[in-house]
């Protein structure tokens, strides 16, 4: 893969294939900057296919993730891909996850082209994600099929969304800046933090709304006071009074960091109309999907379907460059 156009041609067909709501902000930012962050994206989705592959022993999985990230570090990655042998990448469901992981060299080889604030940019915030997968595995490892294992600190979880979503906010942030130094008296320490807190309260919500089906997969991210609980007893701890109060504490965390990223989305000028729409998206699908959260009381799974995402696009052409018009369709969400 020798010219840029190649290279690029072959990062959109793959971006289709393993993305879905993330690849339309994508499609939609500025140029150079869709390159970097599109590049982030394939090597996170790289190392998180590897570290939810159920085909896979958790212990494998590990190995595979620390050799990852040998892979990264401050200044230079190494144009090598992790040691994935061809048998497990065979035992991939996922075509594109297939095809992601058997082009990773030339992944990490464009990666090695970019020149160093770009490289070192996106080798710290892929070095955090790693750090929230190895929790992930860690913390979850010893599941038996009889027992699910819970989170027991609020600050595990803080810290938790932090390394796989928050980052990738503090991420964008100062890609932004990298990409549009004009930008820099909108975008300062206070809106980096806000950027934070946008990444957490998606994390968060997808947290909120997979809650059963973690729990299925013997998994409880929310904090409980015990590390283990008998997985016979879902139905009883999600009806139960005690964790209806713990999963409103989160409900309104979440909705409180939102409240940060439609401060960070209205910080940006109006005539930076792409980064917008790339903040933009995210956000209305994740407050319309918490506010589904918040009056759903079976714990099913919540999903925005296609229709919601195409006239959430029209919508948002016709309100991007007003803020008043913004204000006034986020409201809507809220409680």
């Amino acid at each position: 893969m020798n010219n840029k156009h190649e290279y690029q041609s072959f990062i959109g067909s793959i971006l289709k294939s393993v993305s879905r709501s993330f690849y339309l902000s994508m499609r939609v930012l500025p140029h150079g900057m869709r390159e970097d962050v599109s590049l982030a994206y394939l090597l996170a989705r790289a190392a998180d296919t590897l570290a939810d592959s159920p085909t896979i022993e958790i212990e494998r999985r590990l190995q595979l993730i620390q050799t990852f990230q040998t892979q990264t570090g401050p200044a230079i990655c190494k144009a090598l891909a992790p040691a994935i042998n061809s048998e497990e990448i065979s035992m991939l469901p996922h075509a594109g996850e297939k095809i992601l992981l058997e082009k990773l060299p030339l992944i990490f080889q464009w990666l090695n082209q970019l020149d160093l604030p770009r490289r070192r940019l996106i080798n710290q915030v892929l070095h955090t994600l790693l750090q929230g997968m190895m929790f992930d595995l860690l913390s979850f490892q010893t599941n038996t099929k009889s027992t699910i294992t819970c989170l027991t600190q609020a600050h595990e979880l803080e810290t938790y969304t932090y390394n796989v979503a928050g980052c990738v906010g503090e991420f964008w942030t100062e890609i932004s800046l990298y990409h549009f130094p004009q930008l820099k008296s909108k975008l300062g320490e206070k809106q980096t933090q806000e950027a934070i807190k946008f990444g957490k309260a998606l994390q968060l919500t997808n947290i909120l709304r997979d809650l059963r089906k973690d729990m299925e997969n013997q998994r409880c991210y929310l904090p409980q006071h015990t590390k283990t609980i008998d997985a016979e007893q879902i139905e009883q701890l999600l009806k139960s009074p005690e964790f209806h109060q713990q999963k409103q504490i989160w409900l309104d965390t979440a909705s409180n960091y939102f409240s940060s990223a439609e401060n960070y989305l209205l910080s940006l000028p109006r005539l930076a109309y792409r980064l917008r729409l790339a903040a933009l998206w995210p956000l209305i699908i994740g407050l319309a999907t918490l506010s589904r959260i918040q009056t759903e009381t079976s714990h099913q799974a919540i999903k925005v379907n296609r229709r919601f995402v195409y006239l959430m696009m029209f919508k948002s052409l016709t309100c991007v460059l007003s803020n008043t018009c913004l204000r006034r369709w986020m409201t809507q969400y809220r409680r």
